[in-house]
């Protein structure tokens, strides 16, 4: 004749199998969390493009839209530019020049020179020289090893500009980014993933 449990028994059973399942969810929870995270960001850069002549593809968060794409002109092979779907900016009138403020979002781009004809004519895309550098850091684009830097020009009154530079077959490309990091906290983040989504033509 099999006994039942007291009530007793039937506490500390109930205990016993409160604390179990705690230890369990306790052990799986950051498995399921990093898996959680990184299918979102693998889902997040979704739409791939090329640039005109095909020297290049590179992925963007699907919900990004392209604002401007244009062809050879000059020492320019290329030029794609990107925007969040928050960006927002806007400048005023500071004198010699006008004062550009980032207020929300990411506006980013990327443009290829013919390196022969820039060296020839310069014509830089890049940043003026008198721009104030607050941050270095390296990247690696395709297997090209090269710095981004985080830093503001004297138009810059709201917001940091990120750019990268490299040398690919016979061009220079540079890759540009503006945000307030204020209101778009994972500007860097964003910047890198896009960045190294980058994948270069053999031609």
């Amino acid at each position: 004749m099999s006994k039942s449990l007291s009530q007793f028994d039937k506490l500390i059973l109930s205990i016993l199998i409160i604390i179990l399942t705690g230890m369990v969810g306790w052990i799986m929870y950051p498995a399921l969390f990093a898996t959680t995270q990184k299918t979102t960001s693998h889902e997040m850069m979704s739409q791939m493009f090329s640039d005109e002549g095909g020297h290049y593809t590179i992925f963007v968060p699907d919900n990004w839209k392209l604002k401007g794409s244009s062809g050879p002109t000059g020492v320019q092979i290329s030029f794609l530019e990107f925007e969040s779907p928050d960006f927002m900016a806007h400048s005023e009138s500071c004198g010699p020049f006008d004062c550009i403020y980032y207020d929300r979002g990411m506006r980013f781009s990327i443009a290829v020179e013919n390196t022969d004809l820039l060296n020839k004519e310069p014509q830089p895309i890049e940043p003026t020289p008198n721009k104030l550098i607050i941050a270095k850091e390296r990247i690696v684009i395709d297997g090209i090893e090269t710095t981004y830097n985080k830093f503001k020009e004297p138009s810059t009154s709201q917001g940091v500009l990120l750019d990268a530079q490299f040398d690919h077959k016979g061009s220079t490309y540079y890759v540009q980014a503006g945000y307030n990091p204020e209101t778009y906290t994972k500007g860097a983040e964003v910047f890198k993933n896009i960045s190294k989504s980058l994948k270069l033509s053999a031609k």
